[in-house]
């Protein structure tokens, strides 16, 4: 968030090659832009105060960063936004007044299409090539799962019944509330049937901005007598909350939707190489920024690198 503040866009996923800017309308390598001088200066200035982490730069795991924000240790992250209400969950074990806030971009030099949001399709369904009538199986898929309310949650929970409560069946649909029946295991605890996930993505985030959800526990529990109202009353408040952080900067024109075909350019040459740019380009950045060497010389290695590499 602060490269893409000083107009320094990064990859998608925060690697160092090449990215689409939405701004410009073009493929931009920002290790090769004067703003990505200026972002160094202002990134080694926070390390060399303390503001960073000593070791955000220099391999730190996913795992290492998250037990610092649970912790309290971090003030904050880049991080996925589904990861706000876990982090604040489990920081308040140690901390229980502490809170998460959602911040969808940072400004600086720019304040338009700073950050990226997704519309996630979930994992990526194949069809074999020795698939018999493949554009009538791929038909029949669409018809199937996008075609109407029953077959839509059908595919993203599971078999919808008639009533509730039915056996074996996931949920029902009561005019724009899903409700999903639950079953008791053998702990005595409360669960929904499994999903399917024949479907992902955003129809999952439907769930709970299209409809409502509701739970049906057939015999609740001693202490669980309102787990159903207690649990859907929270998945809507969190759902809300999440959303309700990105539409802001939605709204203000901070963040943008970046289509998958804008991920990375199509190119097979590039895809090949793309992976050492990458590495060259974190290798610069964490010299640069941890003082290793100076700016100046990080980024003639890398353009040295990139040569080589032969990165037209």
């Amino acid at each position: 968030d602060i490269f893409q503040a000083f107009d320094a866009r990064l990859h998608h996923l925060g690697e160092a090659k090449t990215a689409w800017n939405p701004n410009t309308e073009i493929w931009e390598n920002s290790m090769l832009k004067p703003e990505m001088i200026e972002c160094l200066e202002f990134l080694r200035k926070c390390f060399k105060e303390g503001v960073l982490d000593n070791e955000c730069f220099t391999g730190m795991s996913n795992s290492d960063l998250r037990e610092k924000v649970e912790s309290g240790f971090y003030g904050g992250t880049m991080f996925w936004d589904t990861w706000t209400l876990s982090f604040e969950t489990n920081l308040k074990k140690l901390i229980p007044e502490a809170y998460m806030v959602s911040v969808g971009a940072l400004s600086n030099t720019i304040d338009k299409n700073l950050n990226h949001y997704i519309v996630g399709i979930g994992a990526p369904k194949v069809m074999m090539k020795t698939t018999p009538q493949p554009k009538e199986t791929i038909n029949w898929y669409v018809n199937t799962f996008f075609g109407d309310d029953w077959g839509f949650w059908t595919g993203r929970i599971g078999l919808v019944g008639e009533y509730r409560g039915q056996e074996n069946r996931a949920c029902t649909i009561e005019e724009n509330t899903i409700v999903r029946n639950t079953f008791i295991d053998h702990t005595g605890t409360i669960k929904t049937y499994p999903s399917p996930g024949y479907i992902g993505g955003m129809p999952y985030r439907a769930l709970y901005t299209v409809y409502e959800v509701a739970y049906h526990v057939p015999s609740p529990p001693a202490g669980f007598e309102t787990w159903a109202e207690d649990t859907a009353k929270k998945a809507m408040e969190s759902t809300a909350r999440r959303n309700a952080g990105i539409n802001e900067y939605i709204e203000n024109g901070m963040m943008y939707m970046l289509p998958s075909n804008l991920m990375g350019p199509a190119n097979s040459g590039y895809h090949e190489k793309s992976s050492e740019l990458s590495k060259a380009g974190e290798a610069a950045i964490a010299g640069a920024v941890t003082g290793n060497s100076s700016i100046a010389d990080a980024l003639a290695e890398y353009k040295a690198i990139v040569k080589l590499i032969g990165v037209d």
